[in-house]
């Protein structure tokens, strides 16, 4: 079965550095490959390629550049590999709050691009793993808050047992085929938009 092509948006404002990427991303067999000389509206470039991963080769990383970054990674998020000379570690510390998923400092060659983008894209994954899962906890919670909020009004307004509210909550649910935290939160709207 063939690999898949890995599209790679490069963006380098040095002509030289700019072939010397070029030249290793070829010799890893990177072949499907866009070059951008600036970093200004870098997102707009995301939204025109859509690239698999971003590469960035920057002297040391500026604030616009780190802003960039932020808002690639809150509207097109993808894995960015950082290439710098800046070993600082709050430029380190800047560049990964802002979605950076691999900082290189080492130079540019063809033994180390392969894997600084396999790292990048592996960071990648797992961190919107882990954020998929934080969501979906968050998600869970919301719903657990909306049910023992329905639960205490049912049992304060008509006077039911806690394992009454639960169950009368249920039942309402599956005759209506929906999702208990629906009928929680539909049930919560009515007694709010109710006069008292």
């Amino acid at each position: 079965m063939a690999e898949r092509t890995i599209r790679i948006l490069l963006v380098d404002e040095s002509e030289t550095r700019l072939r010397l990427l070029q030249a290793a991303l070829a010799d890893c067999g990177f072949t499907a490959v866009v070059c951008v000389r600036t970093t200004e509206d870098v997102l707009e470039r995301v939204y025109a390629t859509n690239p698999d991963v971003i590469l960035i080769d920057v002297e040391s990383p500026t604030r616009d550049t780190l802003e960039q970054l932020t808002l690639i990674q809150q509207h097109q998020p993808r894995p960015v590999v950082l290439f710098t000379q800046d070993q600082n570690v709050q430029s380190i510390h800047a560049a990964i709050r802002s979605g950076v998923s691999a900082y290189v400092t080492t130079g540019i060659s063809a033994a180390q691009v392969r894997p600084a983008i396999d790292v990048a894209m592996a960071t990648f994954q797992r961190f919107q793993s882990l954020r998929g899962q934080v969501a979906g906890t968050g998600a869970e919670l919301d719903s657990r808050a909306l049910v023992e909020r329905a639960k205490s009004v049912l049992m304060r307004e008509h006077q039911l047992t806690e394992e009454q509210a639960y169950h009368l909550l249920r039942r309402t649910a599956m005759n209506r085929k929906r999702k208990l935290a629906d009928v929680a939160r539909d049930f919560l709207a009515s007694t709010v938009s109710q006069p008292v």
